[in-house]
Formats: C-alpha cells, structure tokens, sequence
C-alpha cells in the first residue's frame, strides 16, 4: 500500500474494503469474513459490522484512504458509523496585540446524509468553524477530517481542490453576480473548473430544475423574489455535487413561508444525495423542525450536541 502502515490492536475485528465497498478477492480477506455478502445486500453486511467489525480500513487505488473505527468496546459493540466530517478538539486563535481565541477544544462528527444546526449569538465562533470546514482557513491545532482527508495538513493547491471538488456553500446574503442570468451564476463553478460551456449548461439547467427554478433560468436577480435568489445560491452551492454543504443563515433575509420551503428543500437533498449539510442559523424553532441534530456554541465551546 505505498509504504502505509497498519497497526491492529489485539482482539479486533477488521474489514477491508475497496473503492467499490466490495471486499478483495477471498485470499485478501480475514477468515472471519471471507463469506462477505455481495455489495447489494446492504442490510446483511451492516448486520455482520454490528456484530463482529472493530474497525473498517477503505482503500482507494492510490492507497490507503481512511480507517473508519466502531463505537462501543469488545464487550458491547455499537452499530458503524458512517462519518464525513470528524473534528477533534479544534481550536483557532488569532494572533497580534491581544490574542483572540475564536475556537477551543471543539469536537464533533457529521453523518452522510445529515442535516444539522449550528446555533449561537454573534462572536461564538460559528462563522470560525464554518470557514475551517469551508477550507478558508485553518485550525491552529487539532484535527479536522472530511471524507477520510486532513484539512488540518494540506497546503492551499489542496484546499482549493477541496473548495472546488468537495464542499458546497450557501450564503446568507446571496452573493450572485447582478448583471448575469440564474443560469450564468449557476455556471460559474464549473468555469472556474474549465468545463466546456455545452456541459456546463446542462448540468445548470439541471440543478435548477432540482431547486424549482428553470422556469427563471435566464432573469437576472433583479428580477427575482428574495426566496428565488436564495434557490439560484443553493443550485450553484450543489453544482458539483459536493459532499459537504455550509449555509450561513440561508433564511436570515426570508419571509417564514420560503424559510421552510428553503429548508425543507435541503433536509430532501441531504437525505437522497447523502450529503452532510451544518446550517448556521438563529432560528431555533427552524432547526428543531428540520435539523436532524442541533449543535450550540458559545465563546469558542462547543456547549451542546443535542440529536
């Protein structure tokens, strides 16, 4: 594996899996489970994890990706976990005169397909946190992890390929760029990422369609309601398909009536793309109604992870 080392501690059950979440050939696999089940059998193969799997090690063609722990202790093994985003004990200080402590010791995890909150008064540290997970900034310690990779580490060639490729951002005021259509802002992700202009209308045409506006495909956003605009931001946030979606106060400028449609467009998108989504948001009665979890923060701390 490219000169990656593995230590398994004694006792523990590993599994192997390749980039198609198969298991090798029989020869490659611990006894215990050469009997695998077929990839289709999803609800067999978590049934084995939940008994027996300590451990899954996933390996992707250049190498080892990532190794995946289980909750519990041998006595009592909890069910796998199926983790974007895993943060340990984060902090970020900004340096001058007087140092400003923004994050301290913050830890969290994400699930595929999760939708949670973030919520906290003006200087708790949510907009720090979104921007490390965003890939604009860095911790000053601890780790943060997306999608098995370390954010903590990478220089900025790196994070740039994980702005583009990996996460997706929503913004409370909109940032679309007036003189230039729903679909052109759409669009422009994938002209940063050199698509040809045939694909790339496409594949705008049809996320706008899955936020429920190509009818509005070619008005600027002038001529769009508030509720409209926030769409066009979401179609161009999904555009690449990411794995991660931020959105800070997505509803901050929205009557109720779009606030719900708003979120209930991304609680549907999380759950049937199995992305994870962290909402930055004011609005506690919003999040409980459509967060599958709520996390608070206050001073930097991460006070509360509710589910």
């Amino acid at each position: 594996m490219g000169g990656t080392s593995l230590t398994i501690g004694k006792g523990v059950g590993m599994l192997i899996n390749s980039e198609n979440h198969a298991l090798p050939d029989g020869q490659d696999v611990p006894p215990k489970f050469t009997n695998w089940p077929a990839v289709g059998d999803r609800q067999q193969r978590c049934q084995i994890e939940r008994d027996h799997v300590s451990a899954v090690l996933t390996i992707k063609p250049r190498g080892l990706s990532y190794l995946t722990t289980m909750k519990g202790t041998d006595a009592e093994m909890a069910q796998p976990i199926d983790i974007l985003v895993q943060a340990v004990s984060l902090a970020k200080v900004y340096n001058g005169k007087t140092p400003v402590t923004a994050l301290c010791d913050v830890s969290f995890t994400l699930h595929r397909g999760e939708l949670a909150a973030l919520l906290g008064k003006s200087g708790s540290g949510k907009s720090t946190l979104l921007n490390l997970l965003a890939g604009l900034d860095q911790p000053s310690s601890g780790s943060l992890m997306v999608g098995g990779q370390p954010l903590h580490s990478w220089n900025s060639g790196q994070m740039a390929a994980y702005r583009s490729n990996v996460v997706g951002v929503v913004f409370q005021s909109y940032n679309l760029i007036m003189q230039r259509t729903a679909l052109q802002n759409v669009e422009l992700p994938l002209v940063f990422a050199g698509c040809a202009p045939g694909v790339r209308q496409q594949r705008a045409l049809a996320a706008l369609d899955a936020v429920g506006l190509s009818p509005r495909a070619h008005h600027r956003p002038t001529e769009l309601s508030g509720g409209e605009q926030q769409r066009v931001a979401i179609a161009r946030a999904l555009i690449n398909q990411p794995q991660l979606l931020l959105a800070d106060e997505p509803t901050g400028n929205l009557d109720s009536v779009t606030a719900d449609e708003i979120m209930a467009l991304l609680k549907n998108y999380c759950r049937e793309q199995q992305t994870s989504a962290l909402i930055v948001t004011h609005d506690e009665e919003l999040a409980r109604r459509f967060a599958t979890r709520i996390l608070r923060m206050h001073d930097g701390h991460l006070l509360e992870d509710a589910a």
